[in-house]
């Protein structure tokens, strides 16, 4: 990897990256033989068929997850070997533009740490701050400590909109026929909130054993195709329900924290 830094001011840096040919080629050819071992293309076993129709078909993908890869890797790279502390993510600069057999060449601005060197501070005055903390304040924290401690354990029931899931996935084109992609033993939190609306309404209610078919939503402004690779649909096996459960907030709860009792961690 080379890189080259540009002073642009004392807290900002401008950083050109280049990547290796030889490298993302290595990991250009493995992706595409990792994709032809699990691709299912019409007429081939999987693993058989032609290199060139699954470049075709998938390289713009393999292309996209190799950057989503790269990019942060050397770019965390170039940035330790420099000694720089940065404050701010990167702002890319230029057009990432991949192609086969030439190095990848970027740039990059960053808001940095700058450095200060011995300073003199003695006999320097200060304000006295004062500082007040009333009692919803210390409860609220107690809650988010008791929350970061929270236990899940299975239970037999039916979905609720706090609990985690382990699942089998298998992601399907829009015609619910061919299969795109398949996950085992993914963990789904839906108190996390980030389940999607329609993926989550689907779930709540249902049970350990069932399997569950969502359609996902379009991208705006597009419309998938009965061919695409993308695929729109999840059929989801429901293979473990489990509640989550919180620790009580008593002494037992403060010793977790390096103290004595629970008036001691208020404190």
């Amino acid at each position: 990897m080379a890189t080259i830094i540009e002073d642009i001011s004392s807290t900002k840096k401008r950083l050109k990256i280049e990547i290796p040919a030889d490298i993302l080629e290595k990991e250009y050819t493995g992706s595409l033989h990792n994709v032809r071992q699990r691709a299912r293309i019409p007429g081939f076993r999987p693993g058989k068929a032609p290199m060139s129709m699954i470049e075709k078909k998938f390289g713009r993908e393999i292309e996209s997850e190799l950057m989503e890869k790269l990019i942060p890797t050397y770019y965390s790279q170039a940035v330790k070997e420099a000694d720089l502390s940065p404050v701010t993510m990167p702002k890319i600069e230029t057009k990432i533009d991949l192609k086969r057999n030439e190095p990848l060449v970027f740039s990059l601005t960053v808001e940095v740490r700058p450095k200060i060197g011995n300073i003199n501070y003695s006999g320097m005055k200060v304000a006295d701050i004062t500082a007040s903390v009333d009692d919803k304040e210390v409860d609220d924290t107690l809650k988010g400590l008791q929350n970061d401690r929270a236990m899940f354990e299975a239970v037999d029931r039916e979905i609720r909109e706090d609990d985690l899931l382990i699942i089998d996935y298998v992601k399907l084109d829009p015609a619910g026929e061919k299969e795109i992609a398949a996950e085992k033993d993914k963990v789904m939190n839906l108190g996390s909130r980030l389940t999607p609306p329609g993926i989550l309404d689907s779930l709540i209610g249902k049970k350990k054993g069932d399997i569950v078919e969502v359609a996902l939503p379009e991208p705006e402004g597009k419309e998938l195709k009965e061919d695409s690779d993308k695929g729109n649909k999840l059929r989801i096996t429901i293979k473990e329900v489990k509640e989550k459960k919180l620790p009580e907030i008593d002494d037992e709860f403060a010793k977790d924290f390096g103290n004595d009792s629970l008036e001691a961690l208020r404190e």
